[in-house]
């Protein structure tokens, strides 16, 4: 619940990276609660990948925050952006 409010409430892009990353805790949580040798395997392997996505999607942000020039998600941009019919024209 706290990740998906953070999520939502997020005017920049780290408190949005911040709170996808609480959200996916407790799925990490939810594979390992058998307490057996394979979720534990399974919760390793997801962290792992979960953490490798993570990195990946900030890189990504990285790069594009040079070429957009911003990193808030609110303002003229983004209402021009969600009002539109088919923004990618």
């Amino acid at each position: 619940t706290l990740g998906g409010l953070v999520t939502i409430s997020a005017y920049h892009v780290m408190p949005m990276i911040l709170g996808i990353e609480i959200i996916s805790l407790s799925s990490y949580i939810l594979v390992a609660a058998k307490m057996d040798k394979w979720s534990a395997e399974a919760s390793i392997k997801y962290l792992i990948y979960g953490a490798f996505t993570t990195a990946l999607t900030l890189f990504a942000l990285s790069l594009l925050y040079p070429v957009a020039g911003m990193h808030i998600f609110h303002g003229e941009w983004a209402t021009q952006f969600m009002m539109s019919e088919y923004p990618f024209k």
